[in-house]
C-alpha cells in the first residue's frame, strides 16, 4: 500500500502508478534516489511542493497550499517530515509513521 506523505493527507492506493514520488533534493542538484531523499505524494499534493531554486516546471510555481520540504527526521516516535509553509519561515513537523 502507498500513502501520500503530504501533511494530513489520507490518500492511499495499492497501485504504484497512482502515486508519485518526489525527490527532496532534486536529482538535477545531484539528489540521491535513495529512500531517505524521496517522499510519496498523491497527484493533487505533488503540485503543492515548491522549490525556490527551480526556474521552470511544476515545482517553480506556488499557491496557498504550497509547502517547502526540508527533509525527514527520525525520532523515537517515528518518521517526521520537516517542512515550512510558503508564506512562513517557521519550521513545522508532521509525524508520519509510528516505529
Amino acid at each position: 500500500m502507498y500513502y501520500c506523505e503530504y501533511p494530513n493527507c489520507n490518500y492511499k492506493t495499492d497501485i504504484r502508478s497512482k502515486i508519485n514520488y518526489h525527490h527532496i533534493i532534486p536529482k538535477s542538484k545531484f539528489g540521491s534516489n535513495k529512500k531517505f531523499n524521496r517522499i510519496f505524494l498523491c497527484p493533487n499534493h505533488h503540485v503543492c511542493i515548491y522549490i525556490p531554486e527551480e526556474l521552470k516546471g511544476i515545482h517553480s510555481k506556488f499557491n496557498s497550499n504550497s509547502i517547502i520540504i526540508l527533509g525527514w527526521k527520525l525520532s523515537t516516535e517515528g518518521k517526521i517530515l520537516e517542512y515550512k509553509l510558503i508564506n512562513s519561515n517557521e519550521i513545522l513537523y508532521y509525524l508520519k509513521e509510528i516505529l
